[in-house]
């Protein structure tokens, strides 16, 4: 695994524990920004438009009654596996 790929999973890692952690009644608690749903759909989207620009796609959107976790879930598990792909690997 490279160091890239390492460092991502880390992070990523962090960032689920967190996604994973909130309370029914927490997606509406506002971050300095944000809520916190807005910033996990903001992260997911993020990570679905990385994945769609390398695939020459569109990305989906997170629907509006969409559970968050599993969303962010497939689009960290999607960043993953792309980097073990040939010509998409981190160095």
């Amino acid at each position: 695994m490279s160091e890239v790929a390492q460092r991502y999973r880390v992070v990523a890692g962090g960032f689920t524990a967190l996604v994973e952690g909130v309370a029914s009644d927490g997606w509406s608690v506002v971050t300095p920004d944000w809520t916190v749903t807005d910033l996990v759909v903001h992260v997911t989207m993020t990570h679905r438009r990385v994945i769609a620009t390398l695939d020459g796609t569109d990305p989906a959107d997170v629907g509006p009654d969409a559970e968050l976790a599993p969303q962010w879930l497939a689009a960290t598990a999607a960043i993953r596996l792309s980097m073990t792909r040939p010509g998409r690997r981190s160095s």
